[in-house]
């Protein structure tokens, strides 16, 4: 849950500018599922998917490794855990 909300948090923050971001996920369904590649069965993945459709034009996803020292990827892994209360 917590890939999906980062994702749609960040695609929140850039509709007042119409600007494009680059997402970096180590999860490659992250990617998949809003691009239409994966099947949507859950409503998780269908809420996702519908939410990202008209967004995908300012979005490029990047697929990086997980937990191999990624700066950024580290972080990410490092709040999400927090916000769990991992």
């Amino acid at each position: 849950i917590t890939l999906f909300y980062f994702t749609v948090c960040s695609v929140y923050r850039i509709l007042p500018y119409d600007e494009k971001i680059v997402i970096c996920h180590d999860y490659i369904g992250l990617s998949e599922w809003a691009l239409g590649n994966w099947k949507t069965n859950k409503e998780l993945t269908k809420a996702y998917a519908e939410f990202m459709k008209p967004y995908l034009h300012l979005v490029t996803f990047k697929k990086v490794a997980g937990h191999t020292g990624v700066l950024g990827n580290e972080l990410a892994d490092k709040l999400a855990k927090q916000a769990l209360g991992l």
